[in-house]
């Protein structure tokens, strides 16, 4: 599954190129997830995965967007799960709120950084306006927390 904001608002396409083990030649292993996946959560032939791996492989370079992480343990989680080299994590809140709210949320967005120090947080991003901050970004995967 890829988006790609245009013209104010998101596509999605079933994919933006060979899955990752497809591109590796290893089929086997994608039917294998897709059986761990379970019935009814395939999209465009490529198996969606656990909520921490995506159907995506560790270390992967796929681009992943996290919108409305609170205090960013789910980011957290997910880069532990998938070490990403390629990560935005966002929050709704802007960084003073994020502060107000969750006083823990600095730490946890300091341990995400040590185990995926290529990952970036935006604050203030808000999931119904996302051209004004993604204007043309593609991601292959698009994780909203609501």
């Amino acid at each position: 599954l890829c988006a790609m904001l245009v013209r104010g608002r998101t596509e999605t396409k079933a994919a933006c190129g060979p899955s990752e083990s497809e591109a590796s030649g290893a089929h086997g292993e994608r039917e294998e997830k897709a059986a761990r996946t379970g019935p009814g959560q395939e999209h465009g032939g490529a198996p969606l995965g656990s909520v921490l791996d995506l159907g995506l492989e560790s270390q992967t370079n796929r681009s992943i967007l996290v919108l409305g992480d609170g205090d960013f343990s789910y980011s957290r989680a997910l880069a532990t799960s998938l070490k990403p080299r390629n990560m935005i994590s966002t929050s709704y809140d802007d960084a003073e709120e994020l502060r107000s709210k969750y006083p823990h949320a600095a730490d946890v967005i300091n341990d995400m950084m040590k185990i995926a120090p290529d990952s970036k947080v935006k604050h203030g991003v808000d999931a119904r306006k996302l051209e004004d901050v993604f204007s043309g970004e593609m991601f292959h995967r698009v994780v909203f927390m609501f």
